[in-house]
């Protein structure tokens, strides 16, 4: 009995030390207020903004002189949870989250300019109770991009225009756990080894247990550096017509820094007088972790973490069409390459961990339809499509959820004078198809998942507005 007591307390430990971390959807589309006000409907052949240097480089082409702009989209997100059991959550419960962005364009001459942008294309924020139904699969999540991309377009024909970029991207990424929940995790999957020794071995860890449960947080921060680059066409076959298509490179991140499970203090402090104790359960994590053994003395309240992921390819294709002065039409069709982010990896000084998450490619689809009511008044409107990247909704996370969406736009653009133009926009963002919660079978085993609750809501209300100044 002492040895299974040993062990289990072992694996509560393992648990505190071996933390999940799942993510979800989280590329941002809003670089433009005048594209949001228009559900992104020709983007990428954009000639009311500056926004091409990041959708499609080579649509700078438009513009004269030197010209800056910049602007912010609120996000506004509602995600109420309902469990089973008559729970209920929000990961967002209406706090606003700010997506900034601008832009510098400069004229070279007539058939070469040069651009530079400041981004956030990838973001995330989402925040539950400590003790919400899906807790095993974390509490939070706060991930911020952020891309520096100079930029160029060469005007090759009259009809053709080429443009690309480098860009130099920085992520930060806060991810929050239960450690108590993941400590029971492991305990429970000892513990229904031996079903006999159950009362027993919950008494012997009663103050270790009562540890967690006063002090169950931890999280993991890490950030880095990654490279990618963007190229784009732009076709004008008529005055009146405009087709563009762009592609934005993959790119990697294995973003370093540290787990902290401020916990483990207090529990090496009530192993510190049981010596015999603390050298089994090193041997325990040195077999879990394939080595011989592993000093409990090394495993410290903050070590060094990564996370390992990809920020996805993707390629957009959009035309504009000037119907007469008073309308223009345009539409737009994206592919984001989702599917390389098929898990998502924690590494720690001794011990590794995968969460799968096989996503798909996703598709974004909008029209919209620009109305010129006078020369300093333009009105607009969109609509659009996205499909969801949850190829399997058993692996769905709550900390960063996803579905289909249907974008429903409106904007505005107002010229102040000769040199600025303010630029509104507005996009309700309506989340549906399945939205289900799912608690994993014993052991990962498939089909044996367990409904843990749906996402009533999974909406957006974004609010835009920026400022376009030509010197």
């Amino acid at each position: 009995m002492t040895h299974f007591k040993h062990a289990l307390l072992g694996a509560a430990l393992l648990g505190a030390f071996s933390t999940q971390a799942t993510a979800g959807g989280f590329q941002l589309t809003e670089q433009s207020v005048v594209g949001l006000g228009r559900a992104y409907a020709g983007i990428a052949a954009e000639k009311d903004d500056l926004s091409g240097v990041y959708y499609n480089p080579a649509a700078m082409q438009f513009g004269q002189g030197t010209r800056v702009q910049s602007g912010m989209t609120l996000a506004l997100i509602d995600l109420k949870f309902e469990g089973v059991n008559g729970s209920k959550e929000n990961g967002r419960p209406g706090k606003p989250a700010a997506i900034p962005h601008a832009f510098v364009a400069h004229q070279v001459n007539d058939r070469f300019q040069v651009g530079f942008g400041v981004t956030a294309p990838f973001g995330l924020e989402t925040s539950y109770g400590l003790n919400w139904d899906q807790s095993l699969k974390g509490v939070s999540s706060d991930l911020r991009v952020v891309d520096f991309n100079p930029a160029f377009s060469f005007k090759l024909t009259d009809t053709l225009t080429i443009g690309g970029g480098v860009s130099a991207q920085h992520v930060q990424a806060k991810l929050g756990y239960n450690a108590a929940d993941m400590a029971k995790a492991g305990l429970k999957a000892v513990i229904e080894k031996m079903p006999g020794q159950a009362t027993q071995i919950n008494q012997a860890l009663k103050p270790i247990l009562d540890e967690l449960n006063k002090h169950p947080e931890a999280d993991v921060k890490v950030s880095d550096w990654g490279y990618g680059w963007n190229v784009g066409l732009l076709f004008q076959p008529a005055d009146t017509v405009r087709v563009g298509w762009s592609y934005r490179s993959a790119i990697k991140h294995t973003a370093k820094g540290d787990l902290s499970v401020p916990v483990v203090n207090n529990i090496k402090a009530l192993l510190g007088g049981n010596s015999q104790l603390a050298g089994q359960i090193s041997g325990l994590l040195g077999q879990l972790n394939g080595q011989t053994q592993i000093q409990l003395s090394d495993i410290n309240a903050t070590s060094p973490a990564s996370i390992s992921m990809s920020a996805p390819a993707w390629s957009m294709l959009s035309a504009s069409w000037d119907i007469n002065p008073t309308f223009t039409v345009s539409g737009t069709v994206r592919w984001t390459q989702w599917s390389v982010f098929k898990e998502l990896r924690l590494d720690t000084a001794h011990l590794s961990k995968a969460q799968p998450t096989r996503w798909k490619d996703n598709w974004l689809m909008g029209v919209g339809l620009d109305t010129h009511v006078n020369p300093d008044l333009t009105v607009r409107t969109g609509f659009a499509y996205e499909t969801g990247v949850i190829s399997d909704p058993t692996l769905r996370s709550g900390t960063i959820p996803d579905t289909d969406r249907l974008w429903l736009s409106l904007g505005a653009s107002y010229r102040i004078n000769k040199r600025m133009v303010l630029d509104t926009g507005a996009s309700l963002v309506l989340g549906v198809g399945e939205r289900n919660l799912y608690h994993p079978g014993h052991g990962g085993a498939k089909g044996k998942e367990t409904k843990l609750g749906r996402f009533k809501t999974l909406n957006g209300l974004l609010l835009g507005a920026q400022l376009q100044y030509q010197f």
